[in-house]
């Protein structure tokens, strides 16, 4: 009878794990890759994961964002247009430091909803 005990205890303890772990699967920020539009880095809460294959990483700040972090710096903007700060290489345009990334397929040739003039000028003069 002791057996019986046993047995039935181990089948007890499989079938509870089996029931957590598919109504309660593991998950991980890591699991899979980002789409174009998806947060590949939030700089508020740190976490990330990479983009999918074909995807480059753009600065997630606003066109407001970036025009505020130009006043901040002291410089100046003109009807709309930024230019890149002393010390960027040439043609950049500086995100606000704690801004996080988005995955783009910037260069495509279409100004998608996540993308602007200041983080991705291919698509969005």
């Amino acid at each position: 009878m002791g057996k019986g005990i046993i047995i039935w205890i181990i089948v007890v303890v499989a079938l509870v794990t089996l029931g957590v772990y598919f109504f309660y699967p593991p998950t991980s920020t890591f699991s899979s890759c980002a789409k174009a539009g998806e947060i590949s880095f939030n700089g508020t809460t740190i976490e990330s994961k990479d983009c999918c294959t074909d995807l480059s990483l753009i600065s997630s700040a606003s066109e407001k964002e970036y025009r505020d972090n130009y006043k901040e710096k002291g410089w100046f903007y003109e009807e709309e247009k930024l230019y890149p700060l002393p010390g960027s290489p040439s043609g950049f345009i500086s995100p606000p430091d704690d801004a996080g990334f988005v995955c783009s397929d910037c260069g495509n040739g279409n100004c998608e909803l996540w993308e602007h003039q200041y983080n991705c000028p291919k698509d969005c003069e």
